[in-house]
Formats: C-alpha cells, sequence, structure tokens
C-alpha cells in the first residue's frame, strides 16, 4: 500500500473501526503529500497513536509528524463523516516540518 512518497505508516479507509499504532521509532520519513511521519485519513473510530518517538519527519503539504484527516466525500454537497476520535497519547513528537508552512511564513 506504502508508495515510496508515502509515509512511515499510512491508513486510508471508510469502514476501519480500530487502528493501532504503538512502539514505535518514526525517524527521517518524507512524503510527498501529507503526514510524513503517520497519516490516517478517513473514518477511525477507536484509533490510537501511543508510546512513538516521532522525529525528524517531513511532508511538503500538511502534517509533518501526524496527520489525521476526514477523507473528502465523493458527493461534493455533502459533509464528510471525519476521522472520528483518534486518542494520541504518551508519544514523543518533535522536529518535523511540514514545507507548506514554512513556505507560506516566508511568503507574508
Amino acid at each position: 500500500m506504502a508508495e515510496p512518497t508515502s509515509p512511515a505508516v499510512w491508513g486510508s479507509s471508510m469502514a476501519r473501526t480500530i487502528c493501532e499504532v504503538a512502539g514505535n521509532d518514526i525517524c527521517g520519513n518524507f512524503s510527498a503529500e501529507y503526514g510524513g511521519g503517520i497519516s490516517a485519513v478517513g473514518y477511525s473510530p477507536n484509533g490510537k497513536i501511543h508510546h512513538n518517538r516521532i522525529y525528524l519527519n517531513g511532508s511538503y503539504d500538511e502534517g509533518g509528524g501526524v496527520m489525521i484527516a476526514g477523507a473528502l466525500p465523493a458527493n461534493t454537497t455533502t459533509l464528510s463523516p471525519g476521522s472520528g476520535a483518534v486518542d494520541i497519547y504518551n508519544n514523543l513528537i518533535q522536529a518535523n516540518m511540514s514545507f507548506t508552512m514554512m513556505v507560506a511564513a516566508y511568503a507574508s
């Protein structure tokens, strides 16, 4: 499922009910889009991200370290169901960079 331009941990599903990422060193990854370290897109209620070290990751777009987002709805006149409740706790998250934010800061 992962591609060379994908984050270290990636998930995408509208039917996922439990997703857990625990006890990992997630370091030195880069994504050409979202979430250089961890990216979860879609409805993932009861998700848990805990006891990880997430550092020195980057992305060209949003979420250098962690990106949690709902999927875009197929029908653009409706709202996305969002990501669901995802608990993020007891992690070391540091020195990650999202380059969109850096470019926006320099442009202003």
